[in-house]
C-alpha cells in the first residue's frame, strides 16, 4: 500500500465511525503511528499525559484534560 491509499482509508475510516474529518488537528493533542508497536504507542501516551499534568500544574488548562492530585 502507499501512503496515499493509507491516508484515505485512514480519512474514510474515521468519517464512517467517529463522524469527523482526518485530520482535524484541532481535534487532537497527539497522533500515533501503532505500527511502532503496542510498547513504543503506551510509553508515548504516558509521555504525553505526564507532558499536559505538568502543564495543568504550571497554570495551563486543557479544557478536556485535568489531573487533580491528593494533598
Amino acid at each position: 500500500m502507499d501512503v496515499d491509499t493509507i491516508y484515505r482509508d485512514r480519512a474514510a475510516c474515521v468519517k464512517r465511525y467517529l463522524e469527523l474529518n482526518w485530520p482535524d488537528y484541532h481535534l487532537h493533542d497527539a497522533m500515533f503511528n501503532t505500527e511502532m508497536g503496542d510498547s513504543f504507542v503506551a510509553k508515548m501516551l504516558v509521555h504525553c499525559v505526564q507532558r499536559v499534568s505538568r502543564r495543568t500544574h504550571e497554570g495551563f488548562n486543557h479544557p478536556e484534560f485535568t489531573v487533580s492530585r491528593s494533598p
